[in-house]
């Protein structure tokens, strides 16, 4: 059974770090999703795909796929579902190439496209009808994101990006202020079977409130994520643990 090209090609440029489309051999290049590309990992894309073939193939483990094998264990849907997930989507192959000119570059945008900032009472107003903005809106208040002790400045939300689209995005300050990396954290659960984070594509990563550490505070602790990070208090000598696990309650 062939899954349609155009799905497999969005699978493709989803699923795999940098990237590429190789006009002159019509395949697209990117590095492994099943074994990161090792110790070249950011340097070498040694997966691709072959459209003319059906064929996905890794020049460094060996990963050999077709189309439908490889959509079912990156995505982790049905057969019934990645057909009727394909048939929704009106990509052509062409638009897809042009958006892998994007992904084979540096990223230079501090957030995704058209990215709402939802802690901005006149935006989230312009939207207030959309269902996507709602449940965002639900999803903060519920985790009590927009309360939290270590809350970032904003909290975003994509409703075109071609990666991060739907997702709530958090972003990773500098020191300076700027923002240089992110995540988005999926908001349904279709999506959070394929994948419950997705960081900037071909960017270095950040350390989340990197901008809020001070040399007076005596201790720093790097939280597995971000969201645990927004409930760490502040730790001192005479309140070493200072009701951490109250705060993510």
């Amino acid at each position: 059974m062939l899954v349609p090209q155009n799905f497999v090609i969005q699978t493709f440029f989803q699923y795999t770090k940098r990237p590429t489309y190789r006009k002159t051999t019509n395949t697209y290049a990117g590095e492994c999703p099943y074994c990161h590309e090792g110790k070249s990992a950011g340097k070498k894309r040694r997966f691709f795909y072959i459209p003319e073939d059906d064929h996905l193939f890794c020049h460094n483990c060996g990963e050999s796929k077709n189309g439908l094998e490889f959509v079912k264990e990156q995505t982790h849907m049905s057969v019934s579902e990645i057909l009727a997930e394909s048939g929704s989507h009106a990509d052509t192959i062409e638009d897809l190439i042009k958006k892998s000119d994007f992904y084979k570059k540096a990223n230079p945008n501090p957030l995704p496209y058209d990215s709402i900032n939802l802690f901005d009472s006149n935006q989230v107003s312009f939207y207030k009808e959309n269902k996507v903005v709602k449940d965002a809106l639900t999803f903060i208040n519920e985790r009590r994101l927009n309360t939290a002790v270590n809350k970032p400045k904003a909290l975003w939300l994509s409703l075109t990006d071609y990666v991060h689209k739907n997702r709530v995005v958090i972003p990773f300050y500098s020191d300076n202020n700027k923002i240089d990396y992110y995540q988005s954290r999926a908001l349904y659960p279709e999506d959070i079977n394929r994948a419950k984070y997705l960081s900037k594509a071909n960017s270095d990563k950040g350390i989340f409130n990197l901008d809020k550490v001070s040399a007076d505070i005596d201790y720093i602790f790097l939280q597995e994520g971000p969201i645990d990070a927004m409930f760490l208090f502040e730790l001192t000598s005479s309140n070493r643990f200072a009701e951490f696990e109250k705060g993510r309650s």
